[in-house]
């Protein structure tokens, strides 16, 4: 990597360089030791010469990346294909790896969505859980020659005494083979995702290219390395209309089909886990769950709501955040240009609703319990409260004293649903990588259960035991 960094001070892409450029490239990836396409993959994404429509996420290197007034409908309109949440679709892809380990072979996965809904996240989420990379193509925005290569002359070989020598007698035209391509199964052995985005977008000549790599794992002399899988994506019909291909029932019957049902819940307890997302769109979110995914498609508009454009928004705020406190009217235009006006004004309306429960107030529940201030009456500014308070420390392990505070705080508030909220929703933004450590490690556990054994006391007091199956709710 140091020979190559020699070569920072130079645009690569100048023609007194190309040369020594392609050079460099295929010795490197010709010479160096196991795993050394993936130095490679990390000095382009460096010097930005990735080819066009092609993302790449390397598990070692992978920061926390690294999803109109009608609903989109979510479910598939084909019944055959079955509506998956995130936990099954994980455990769709865990499957085919498993599968690819076992057997050798390749079970496809083909992933449909409406758009926005974060399939790629998901995808990339299963990878991070699994330690392995993943190189995404989106293949309505590339060439042909991503996936088959360019073309060169090669000259023929014959056994002339045991030693191999060119044979004059004739030459072949072979394709060599993209530099991107994985050659091996990583340092760490653990292989990766081969994941074909917008499959049924692609222009003919892109999918003619890359069906052989997304069927059989291979294309001419290529095979992708033992421990690499493939998922392929694509919206549905009823999302992009006449932009979609028709995939042709034999070649469909190659793949297994899911279609991505996003949930708030699934994607709050997706949300827990990354420091860029924003505790108040958290709650938000579960407030006002019809703006979680919100196509204005009647006014055209190219920014809308959904679980994409609210991560990449959060996560743009976070960033600037670390540079400099920002205003509303700084956050708001930065939501504006990613879920559009109408979302972007709601999230706004809604953090005006925790102006009387501000920040110093939720920490003072985590510090002080049952003497810190009681939230608001008003049913609106109390339930914002309540989500403030739950996911201040979204993705922090509390200290036992924090948990009792919390718990304390929630026993003594006098609204029965609310308590129980507010408890529902602790426990929520406290399932760390999927773990519920609060259930499930002491001394948080004896602390957590003590304190729902309180609220089930009440439960019986009010006769309510009917409305809770097995003694408490289902997310507890």
């Amino acid at each position: 990597m140091k020979k190559l960094h020699k070569f920072e001070e130079f645009k690569i892409n100048e023609n007194v360089f190309q040369d020594i450029w392609k050079k460099t490239v295929e010795l490197y990836y010709k010479k160096f030791k196991k795993g050394a396409w993936r130095h490679l993959l990390q000095f382009l994404i460096q010097k930005k010469e990735l080819p066009k429509g092609v993302e790449v996420y390397l598990n070692d290197t992978a920061n926390e990346s690294i999803i109109n007034e009608k609903l989109v409908e979510l479910t598939h309109a084909d019944q055959n294909i079955s509506n998956e949440d995130a936990d099954e679709i994980k455990d769709a892809v865990k499957d085919a790896y498993e599968y690819r380990l076992s057997e050798g072979d390749h079970a496809t996965l083909f992933l449909w969505g409406a758009p926005g809904i974060g399939k790629t996240e998901i995808v990339i989420d299963t990878a991070e859980d699994l330690g392995m990379d993943i190189i995404v193509f989106h293949l309505s925005q590339i060439e042909p020659t991503e996936f088959r290569g360019v073309p060169k002359i090669e000259q023929m070989l014959k056994d002339v005494g045991g030693k191999l020598s060119s044979d004059t007698s004739g030459e072949r035209t072979v394709n060599k083979l993209p530099i991107i391509f994985p050659t091996d199964n990583g340092p760490n052995n653990n292989g990766g995702i081969f994941f074909l985005d917008e499959l049924n977008r692609a222009p003919k000549m892109v999918l003619s290219a890359a069906l052989p790599l997304c069927l059989d794992g291979k294309i001419g002399d290529y095979e992708l390395p033992s421990k690499w899988i493939i998922v392929a994506a694509g919206n549905r019909k009823e999302d992009i209309g006449f932009d979609a291909i028709e995939i042709e029932p034999a070649l469909a019957n190659r793949f297994q089909h899911l279609n991505f049902v996003p949930t708030v819940k699934k994607w709050t307890e997706w949300a827990v886990n990354k420091k860029f997302i924003d505790p108040d769109l958290i709650g938000f979110l579960n407030f006002y769950k019809d703006y979680f995914h919100r196509l204005e498609e009647d006014e055209g508009s190219s920014a809308w709501a959904s679980p994409r454009s609210w991560s990449k928004a959060s996560r743009l705020v976070y960033a600037k955040s670390k540079e400099f406190k920002m205003d509303d009217k700084q956050k708001r235009k930065i939501y504006t240009r990613n879920v559009g006006t109408e979302a972007a004004v709601a999230f706004m309306d809604y953090l005006k609703l925790r102006e009387k429960f501000n920040e110093k107030d939720v920490k003072d529940v985590y510090e002080k319990g049952i003497k810190a201030k009681h939230p608001p009456k008003n049913l609106n500014e109390g339930r914002a409260a309540m989500y403030a308070i739950a996911f201040y420390k979204k993705n922090e392990k509390l200290k036992p004293e924090e948990l009792k505070n919390l718990i304390a705080y929630a026993l003594s508030l006098p609204n029965f649903e609310t308590k129980t909220s507010l408890l529902s929703f602790i426990k929520l933004a406290h399932t760390l990588k999927g773990t519920t450590y609060l259930k499930e490690k002491e001394p948080f556990k004896t602390i957590w259960w003590e304190g729902v054994k309180k609220w089930y006391d009440e439960v019986k007091k009010l006769g309510r035991e009917d409305e809770f199956a097995d003694g408490v709710p289902d997310e507890m």
